[in-house]
């Protein structure tokens, strides 16, 4: 029996962000010592580049919808084999509908499901500010705790424990205070911000001042569960397949189990920064560069021409690079940002993309590749979220190998470069991996 202490924290109103809460609680457990894995019950990689700025331990995804039962209890027990304690943030299903997939929101990164199947004690974070006496929420089926965001100054906390005690029968364990400066710092953008060292330690310390730890460690602590045994991430055989991975402050963002599982069939991950680096690693035959931000970075990529050029060479001579939502713009011969600004790229892709001025969330998606190639075969069924931010002029020398549901290139192809608009979580997708990982090794060009 794994008596591992678990929670969950999430939302239930429309619109909350939970990012400055989630950072706080986060900072207070450190500064108890305790070492915390967290978890984000929906696959928003955007978001997680955000909390990995933030959290000492990587921030990992456990979609229901995604992964799969198994999967996702695979996931979750390897995770936190060295972890004093787990922390899961989504939000919790309010019955109202999403309009831009209301088919499809109960199924994806449902953070109710993962509780139930994963025994999360459950902790509810709500806005104060959009409080009143005529305006609380209904109180959801199981709940174990609040916290409370943006208390106004001036504002009785024993007020509000009283009132959630009586209307709820659930204790209120602290708050964070709207009035600090350290809380109006995040206010505008905050998950798109990098909060210094200082400012997390004084996020924590305003929470920590209010916070009731020992009740939260006692909910956290009453779980049973039994962990499930994993054979994803089997160690195999050691390979020659050395995988170059674009890692920098343009191209932060990845899936820290995609590059677990990598390693476990036996590759060698090698690091290059498309900002900074002069040439791919040494000894290259697979590249994959992740989700990042073109949005700020796109003209200090296109300063580095000398890795533009290797990348070139390389892909010239069949190289397989795989690239993700903005490191499929990067691929692109040119970018263009709200306003018409265009800003020349790689060139690997001849198709400019277009990032589109509006904040869309990643839609989730099913869908089956349309022809074969290195990536998978004809028919393969992918299961993942489409990230609309961009959008990418026609082109008849791109090949789509896989369309959203609203008829829109998902997967793209051109020569041996495969670019996908989507998130994909190779865990949840293990069948796509021998052809990553080819056994015939002469057929995979190698960078010198």
């Amino acid at each position: 029996m794994n008596l591992l202490p678990r929670v969950a924290i999430g939302s239930i109103q429309p619109d909350t962000d939970l990012q400055p809460m989630f950072w706080a609680l986060n900072e207070c457990l450190n500064q108890e010592g305790i070492n915390v894995q967290n978890f984000s019950a929906h696959a928003n990689y955007k978001g997680c580049c955000a909390e990995q700025d933030h959290c000492h331990n990587p921030v990992r995804i456990l979609d229901n919808w995604l992964q799969g039962e198994r999967g996702y209890q695979d996931f979750f027990w390897r995770s936190t084999r060295y972890a004093d304690m787990a922390v899961v943030s989504g939000s919790y299903p309010t019955g109202i509908p999403d309009s831009n997939q209301p088919n499809k929101v109960s199924a994806a990164g449902n953070l109710e499901t993962l509780c139930q199947q994963l025994d999360l004690a459950r902790i509810v974070v709500l806005d104060a500010s959009r409080l009143g006496a005529c305006l609380i929420p209904p109180r959801p089926d199981e709940i174990d705790a609040i916290l409370l965001d943006r208390l106004p100054m001036h504002t009785s906390l024993t007020q509000w424990k009283i009132i959630f005690q009586a209307l709820w029968d659930t204790p209120v364990l602290g708050y964070l205070g709207a009035g600090t400066t350290a809380r109006r710092e995040l206010d505008d953008h905050s998950r798109h911000i990098h909060l210094s060292r200082n400012h997390r330690q004084r996020l924590g310390r305003l929470l920590g001042n209010n916070l009731d730890m020992t009740h939260l460690l006692r909910i956290a602590a009453d779980r049973q569960a039994s962990p499930t045994v994993n054979t994803n991430f089997a160690n195999r055989p050691a390979g020659s397949l050395r995988v170059a991975v674009a890692l920098d402050e343009a191209f932060p963002c990845h899936c820290p189990d995609t590059l677990d599982l990598f390693e476990s069939f036996g590759a060698s991950l090698h690091e290059f920064s498309p900002l900074h680096s002069e040439s791919l690693p040494a000894g290259t035959n697979l590249v994959y560069i992740g989700c990042g931000r073109l949005d700020t970075m796109a003209e200090r990529l296109a300063e580095n021409i000398c890795l533009k050029q290797s990348l070139q060479h390389y892909a010239a001579r069949e190289g397989r690079i795989y690239a993700e939502c903005d490191g499929l713009a990067y691929l692109c011969e040119q970018v263009q940002l709200p306003g018409g600004k265009q800003i020349p790229m790689t060139g690997l892709l001849p198709t400019t993309a277009q990032l589109q001025p509006q904040v869309v969330q990643p839609l989730p998606q099913e869908t089956r590749l349309l022809q074969d190639s290195w990536f998978g075969r004809k028919g393969t069924s992918l299961r993942t979220y489409w990230n609309p931010r961009w959008l990418l002029d026609s082109c008849t020398s791109i090949k789509p190998i896989a369309l959203t549901d609203q008829a829109q290139p998902l997967l793209v192809s051109h020569q041996q470069v495969i670019g996908n608009l989507a998130h994909l979580d190779f865990p949840a997708h293990a069948e796509y991996l021998p052809r990553f990982f080819a056994s015939d090794r002469t057929r995979l060009p190698t960078f010198l």
